[in-house]
């Protein structure tokens, strides 16, 4: 009888630290599945915080299109209204295509050396014309540069070419067609708030300085 009293004795000190040791495991296992939880939980909110910012950007999808070489013109920005027009060689004037409805602006006086350039952009707006010119360190010609670059620019001037830096009250800009290598253009209004599709280009200015 002492001796089954004895083992059991002998057994307990090493059961007890079997439990203790199983305790502490417990324990531990616990404390690390609260601690990772709750780094889970704070992290959730940063991603999405992250994502929240990346949101925020809206970056804007690259526009194709493409430019011509600079084209350097000298400008007499003096001709009277009309003799410009005739200079341009349309073959018409337009109801409402006047000096009122389309007035100079202030640099357009004198002669000046005007570089040109001009973009090839589709299925686009106007804002998004005039935003890639901006980009490009250049700005929507005038009606007055457009009649400058018919008289002067390129032969090779064939389908419309758009004047975004005049606009109308009506919100109509200028634009020109040359059509079946004759040499005589057609003036005419187009919306400026519309999507340009198809064969337009649009003319821009570069620099300017007197000559």
């Amino acid at each position: 009888m002492s001796s089954n009293v004895n083992v059991r004795k002998s057994y307990l000190p090493h059961f007890l630290v079997f439990q203790a040791v199983v305790v502490a495991f417990a324990a531990g296992f616990f404390t690390c599945f609260l601690l990772v939880k709750k780094d889970g939980e704070k992290a959730l909110p940063e991603a999405n915080d992250s994502a929240q910012v990346q949101g925020q950007k809206d970056p804007q999808p690259s526009i194709p299109f493409s430019e011509s070489e600079d084209i350097e013109l000298l400008v007499d920005f003096d001709l009277p209204f009309n003799q410009a027009m005739t200079a341009a060689n349309y073959n018409r004037l337009p109801i409402g295509f006047n000096e009122e409805t389309f007035p100079q602006d202030k640099e357009e006086k004198g002669k000046k050396k005007v570089v040109f350039k001009i973009f090839d952009l589709d299925k686009v707006t106007s804002q998004d014309i005039i935003k890639v010119m901006g980009q490009r360190g250049c700005k929507p010609a005038t009606l007055r540069k457009l009649m400058a670059y018919n008289h002067k620019g390129p032969a090779s001037q064939l389908g419309a070419m758009v004047a975004l830096g005049s606009i109308t009250k009506d919100g109509s800009v200028p634009c020109s067609w040359l059509v079946d290598d004759i040499d005589i253009r057609k003036l005419g209004p187009e919306r400026y708030n519309r999507k340009w599709i198809g064969d337009y280009r649009f003319l821009a200015v570069k620099q300017e300085k007197a000559d």
